[in-house]
């Protein structure tokens, strides 16, 4: 029999005080944002899991394709400037990327030629074919009924600031930036303390999301389209 050592269980039990801690300072940032949103209808486009993140966090029905699925920068940005034409192109799937080596196998889909969605969160085509097509319906629906709209941007995956300039290029009213680069935008959010310690890179979406009242008040954004913080998410940033 294996007995553990007192550092191991030391560990051990730090890690579970930590993940104890994340879920109640987890539910404190939900319970917040339900209480400031309440109804407020919004959709949200994000390129990586950032914008899942939200919806999780505000139990909202997933009204975005963007759900479980990340774009790289030139894709994304092609995407966007074709908004019209791409959210209404018919989704189809490739064997193989040809934005350089996968992580692991998951579903690669396509708009047009040049448009690449790595459904990462996806166990097949048929999976990722029928929610696209189901929540692209939604957001359709969503922005008959007046729902904002609301885009989103990291600089992960080697994004520029030519590509940031042209993301805030775009004629969506509400924009925000997310990253390391230095770019002077009132609608960009520089965090240079949020680096990936072994990629030197931007954390991932889903970490970046645990760390929103570091950078803004979410929920003023998604209120008012401002982009700022708050006594609220200074207060909360101690926490994050």
């Amino acid at each position: 029999m294996t007995t553990l050592s007192n550092s191991n269980i030391s560990s051990a039990r730090a890690w579970q005080t930590r993940r104890v801690l994340q879920k109640i300072r987890d539910g404190v940032f939900s319970t917040y944002e339900l209480w400031r949103l309440k109804q407020t209808p919004f959709v949200i486009i994000s390129n990586n899991c950032w914008g899942y993140e939200l919806y999780s966090s505000t139990r909202r029905e997933y009204n975005t394709p963007f759900i479980g699925l990340f774009m790289k920068p030139e894709s994304y940005l092609k995407f966007l400037e074709g908004f019209d034409k791409y959210i209404s192109a018919e989704l189809n799937f490739v064997s193989q990327s040809k934005q350089g080596l996968q992580p692991k196998p998951y579903p690669v889909g396509t708009l047009g030629d040049d448009i690449e969605i790595h459904f990462l969160h996806y166990a097949s085509e048929k999976e990722a074919r029928e929610k696209w097509n189901r929540r692209v319906s939604r957001l359709k629906l969503a922005l008959e009924s007046g729902a904002e709209l609301y885009v989103k941007l990291c600089d992960c995956e080697n994004c520029t600031t030519g590509q940031l300039a042209r993301f805030h290029k775009l004629p969506f009213k509400n924009k925000l930036s997310i990253g390391l680069l230095e770019f002077k935008h009132t609608h960009h959010l520089q965090v240079p303390n949020l680096r990936n310690k072994d990629t030197h890179s931007l954390i991932d979406g889903a970490r970046l999301f645990k760390k929103r009242y570091s950078y803004f008040d979410i929920t003023g954004w998604l209120r008012t389209g401002k982009i700022k913080r708050s006594f609220v998410s200074r207060t909360f940033s101690l926490i994050s």
